[in-house]
């Protein structure tokens, strides 16, 4: 390995590049010349010429490579899109614990100032086909945010 300052080695990589040859080959050759200037006869070997990587792209490659990159990325606008309300307030964010806040809210709405029994307001959520898990979580984020309340086994709208 030898050491060299890096614009020399620019300028060795730049007539590589120019000559289509390896680094290796201009490095070799500029050893051989500085050695044949004090009198050592060069070894001759034939020039390599810097073959090109199979792998690298052609520029047709790389703007199919975009564009397929552009597909998928207006596929994931599209998903999160489809997630989001209409901002008419008609849909739910997308999340299912969203659908079963919004279903819970209507619940407790027709149910007015009486409230609905913990069992029935389970019940009435199994059969609209909301898992319990997520009633669970739509309670909670509710209750947390003091939209509902509940006493004595009853839920209801806070304020009403």
């Amino acid at each position: 390995m030898i050491y060299v300052p890096p614009e020399l080695h620019r300028a060795m990589r730049q007539v590589a590049l120019d000559e289509n040859r390896t680094e290796s080959d201009v490095y070799g050759e500029a050893a051989q010349t500085f050695l044949t200037a004090r009198g050592i006869p060069p070894v001759r070997t034939p020039a390599r010429i810097a073959e090109a990587n199979s792998q690298s792209s052609t520029m047709a490659d790389l703007v199919k490579a975009i564009e397929h990159q552009g597909r998928r990325i207006d596929e994931v606008h599209a998903s999160i899109a489809a997630t989001r309300t209409a901002g008419n307030g008609s849909a739910p964010a997308g999340t299912k614990a969203a659908g079963a806040m919004k279903l819970l809210l209507g619940i407790l709405k027709e149910a007015g100032a009486a409230g609905v029994g913990r069992r029935d307001l389970a019940t009435a959520m199994h059969e609209a086909g909301v898992k319990s898990g997520t009633t669970e979580v739509a309670q909670a984020v509710l209750r947390g945010a003091g939209v509902v309340r509940t006493e004595r086994g009853r839920w209801f709208i806070d304020g009403v």
